[in-house]
Protein backbone atom coordinates (compact mmCIF):
# COMPACT_ATOMS: atom_id res chain seq x y z
CA UNK A 1 0.00 0.00 0.00
CA UNK A 2 1.13 3.73 -0.28
CA UNK A 3 1.98 6.23 2.16
CA UNK A 4 -1.68 7.87 2.25
CA UNK A 5 -3.27 4.01 2.11
CA UNK A 6 -1.02 3.06 5.39
CA UNK A 7 -1.70 6.39 7.37
CA UNK A 8 -5.19 5.62 6.75
CA UNK A 9 -4.69 2.24 8.09
CA UNK A 10 -2.60 3.52 10.88
CA UNK A 11 -5.24 6.03 12.09
CA UNK A 12 -2.17 8.76 11.97
CA UNK A 13 -1.63 11.89 10.37
CA UNK A 14 0.10 11.57 6.58
CA UNK A 15 2.95 13.65 7.66
CA UNK A 16 3.89 11.03 10.44
CA UNK A 17 3.96 8.24 8.19
CA UNK A 18 6.69 10.30 6.13
CA UNK A 19 8.41 11.44 8.49
CA UNK A 20 9.12 7.71 10.20
CA UNK A 21 9.65 6.35 6.49
CA UNK A 22 12.28 9.69 6.67
CA UNK A 23 13.98 8.90 10.00
CA UNK A 24 14.01 5.27 8.60
CA UNK A 25 11.65 3.86 11.47
CA UNK A 26 9.89 1.90 8.31
CA UNK A 27 10.89 0.92 5.24
CA UNK A 28 9.48 0.94 1.81
CA UNK A 29 9.25 -2.53 -0.61
CA UNK A 30 11.76 -2.13 -3.80
CA UNK A 31 8.98 -1.16 -5.51
CA UNK A 32 7.62 2.20 -2.92
CA UNK A 33 4.98 0.52 -1.37
CA UNK A 34 4.91 -0.36 2.60
CA UNK A 35 4.12 -4.01 3.65
CA UNK A 36 1.89 -2.79 6.34
CA UNK A 37 2.09 -5.74 8.46
CA UNK A 38 5.96 -5.52 8.37
CA UNK A 39 5.86 -0.98 8.75
CA UNK A 40 4.02 -1.95 11.83
CA UNK A 41 6.14 -4.02 13.72
CA UNK A 42 9.15 -1.32 12.78
CA UNK A 43 7.09 1.07 13.99
CA UNK A 44 6.53 -0.02 17.61
CA UNK A 45 10.18 -1.32 17.69
CA UNK A 46 11.69 2.25 16.08
CA UNK A 47 9.14 4.57 18.09
CA UNK A 48 8.95 5.52 21.32
CA UNK A 49 5.50 4.94 22.48
CA UNK A 50 3.13 6.89 25.20
CA UNK A 51 1.60 4.21 27.78
CA UNK A 52 -0.38 6.97 29.66
CA UNK A 53 -3.87 5.80 27.16
CA UNK A 54 -4.39 3.19 25.14
CA UNK A 55 -3.13 3.00 21.58
CA UNK A 56 -7.19 3.14 20.44
CA UNK A 57 -7.86 5.92 22.62
CA UNK A 58 -5.63 8.23 20.80
CA UNK A 59 -7.17 8.89 17.81
CA UNK A 60 -5.17 10.39 14.63
CA UNK A 61 -2.67 12.95 15.36
CA UNK A 62 -3.13 16.55 14.27
CA UNK A 63 -0.08 18.39 13.28
CA UNK A 64 3.35 18.58 14.89
CA UNK A 65 5.98 16.48 15.30
CA UNK A 66 5.09 12.27 15.31
CA UNK A 67 5.19 10.55 18.65
CA UNK A 68 8.06 9.02 17.26
CA UNK A 69 9.79 11.44 17.02
CA UNK A 70 13.20 11.12 18.33
CA UNK A 71 14.24 14.43 18.63
CA UNK A 72 11.48 15.54 21.38
CA UNK A 73 11.17 12.38 22.68
CA UNK A 74 11.02 12.18 26.83
CA UNK A 75 11.08 8.68 28.22
CA UNK A 76 7.60 7.43 29.85
CA UNK A 77 9.82 7.62 33.44
CA UNK A 78 11.26 10.78 33.12
CA UNK A 79 9.19 13.69 34.14
CA UNK A 80 9.29 17.40 32.83
CA UNK A 81 10.19 19.69 35.70
CA UNK A 82 11.68 22.71 33.77
CA UNK A 83 10.30 24.25 30.37
CA UNK A 84 12.96 24.15 28.28
CA UNK A 85 12.85 25.08 24.29
CA UNK A 86 12.45 22.30 22.56
CA UNK A 87 10.30 19.74 24.83
CA UNK A 88 7.32 17.78 23.33
CA UNK A 89 3.53 19.39 23.67
CA UNK A 90 2.44 16.86 26.23
CA UNK A 91 4.69 17.75 28.80
CA UNK A 92 5.12 21.22 28.03
CA UNK A 93 1.22 21.65 28.64
CA UNK A 94 1.20 19.33 31.64
CA UNK A 95 4.07 21.25 33.04
CA UNK A 96 2.40 24.30 32.43
CA UNK A 97 -1.17 22.75 33.98
CA UNK A 98 1.14 22.08 37.14
CA UNK A 99 2.43 25.78 37.16
CA UNK A 100 -1.26 26.72 36.64
CA UNK A 101 -2.39 24.88 39.64
CA UNK A 102 0.48 26.00 42.19
CA UNK A 103 -0.56 30.27 41.13
CA UNK A 104 -4.28 28.93 41.71
CA UNK A 105 -3.11 27.91 45.21
CA UNK A 106 -1.24 30.64 45.78
CA UNK A 107 -4.19 33.15 45.08
CA UNK A 108 -6.35 30.94 47.72
CA UNK A 109 -3.69 30.78 50.11
CA UNK A 110 -3.30 34.78 50.03
CA UNK A 111 -6.95 35.74 50.33
CA UNK A 112 -7.24 32.93 53.18
CA UNK A 113 -5.15 35.41 54.71
CA UNK A 114 -2.63 32.74 55.41
CA UNK A 115 -0.06 33.76 53.18
CA UNK A 116 1.39 37.57 52.16
CA UNK A 117 3.17 39.28 49.60
CA UNK A 118 6.73 39.75 50.09
CA UNK A 119 6.24 43.59 49.70
CA UNK A 120 3.98 44.13 52.25
CA UNK A 121 6.27 42.23 54.68
CA UNK A 122 9.00 43.92 53.55
CA UNK A 123 7.58 47.26 54.18
CA UNK A 124 6.15 46.59 57.26
CA UNK A 125 9.64 45.34 58.62
CA UNK A 126 10.93 49.14 57.37
CA UNK A 127 8.55 50.74 59.05
CA UNK A 128 8.59 49.01 62.24
CA UNK A 129 12.88 49.20 62.51
CA UNK A 130 12.61 52.97 61.40
CA UNK A 131 10.23 53.38 64.28
CA UNK A 132 12.98 51.83 66.75
CA UNK A 133 15.88 53.81 64.87
CA UNK A 134 13.87 56.61 65.76
CA UNK A 135 13.22 55.86 68.95
CA UNK A 136 16.46 55.28 69.90
CA UNK A 137 17.93 58.29 68.38
CA UNK A 138 15.24 60.30 70.91
CA UNK A 139 16.62 58.93 73.70
CA UNK A 140 19.47 61.67 73.93
CA UNK A 141 17.23 64.80 73.56
CA UNK A 142 14.34 62.93 76.23
CA UNK A 143 16.89 62.09 78.76
CA UNK A 144 19.72 64.63 78.45
CA UNK A 145 17.81 66.89 81.30
CA UNK A 146 17.74 63.88 84.11
CA UNK A 147 21.01 62.48 82.82
CA UNK A 148 22.52 65.83 83.89
CA UNK A 149 21.14 66.00 87.16
CA UNK A 150 22.70 62.87 88.43
CA UNK A 151 25.58 62.85 89.86
CA UNK A 152 26.03 58.86 90.11
CA UNK A 153 27.45 57.07 87.05
CA UNK A 154 25.42 54.13 88.26
CA UNK A 155 22.39 55.75 88.67
CA UNK A 156 23.08 57.09 85.38
CA UNK A 157 23.92 53.79 83.48
CA UNK A 158 21.04 52.36 85.55
CA UNK A 159 18.77 55.18 83.68
CA UNK A 160 20.21 54.43 80.51
CA UNK A 161 19.62 50.58 80.91
CA UNK A 162 16.26 50.92 81.93
CA UNK A 163 14.92 53.27 79.00
CA UNK A 164 16.62 50.82 76.61
CA UNK A 165 14.80 47.63 78.20
CA UNK A 166 11.78 49.11 78.21
CA UNK A 167 11.97 50.60 74.62
CA UNK A 168 13.22 46.78 73.32
CA UNK A 169 10.29 45.00 75.24
CA UNK A 170 7.54 47.31 74.12
CA UNK A 171 9.17 47.12 70.26
CA UNK A 172 8.72 43.20 70.68
CA UNK A 173 5.31 42.97 72.70
CA UNK A 174 3.86 45.02 69.40
CA UNK A 175 2.91 48.12 71.58
CA UNK A 176 5.78 50.03 70.35
CA UNK A 177 5.36 53.86 69.30
CA UNK A 178 7.44 56.24 68.79
CA UNK A 179 8.03 58.57 71.88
Amino acid sequence: MGITEYSRYRGCELNAVQEAVAAGRIQRNADGQIDAEQADRDWELNSIQRTEEPKAARGPRRGGKGRGSRAAAVDDDERVTVAVPGIPYAPARALSQVYEAQRRELVVERMRGSMVLRSEVEAEAHRLYRQMRDACLQLPARLSAQLAAEKDPHRVHALLAEEIRQLFLDFSDGKFEER
